[in-house]
């Protein structure tokens, strides 16, 4: 879903855009799944990614995203347990 709606856009969405949108749909649905930022250095180059793991897989990239980018400490969001 995510995929398809960034293809109807006049510009393309970056991997934070795509990554939150997929954790809040992921929300909606009682999922929960955790957004992640990671970093690397390529070269002289400083990069950063955006991805979404659920039960510690990444779900928004192909192959092991996690050993690309070194995330940081703890997810920048996280789906809180509701108490009932």
């Amino acid at each position: 879903m995510v995929a398809a709606a960034g293809r109807s856009l006049f510009s393309r969405p970056n991997c934070l855009e795509r990554s939150l949108a997929l954790w809040w749909l992921l929300r909606l649905r009682g999922l929960a799944a955790d957004l992640r930022l990671g970093a690397r250095k390529e070269g002289t180059r400083f990069e950063a990614h955006a991805w979404v793991e659920l039960d510690g897989s990444a779900l928004s990239d192909v192959g092991e995203v996690q050993i690309q980018f070194m995330p940081f400490e703890s997810p920048v969001a996280v789906r809180k347990a509701q108490t009932h």
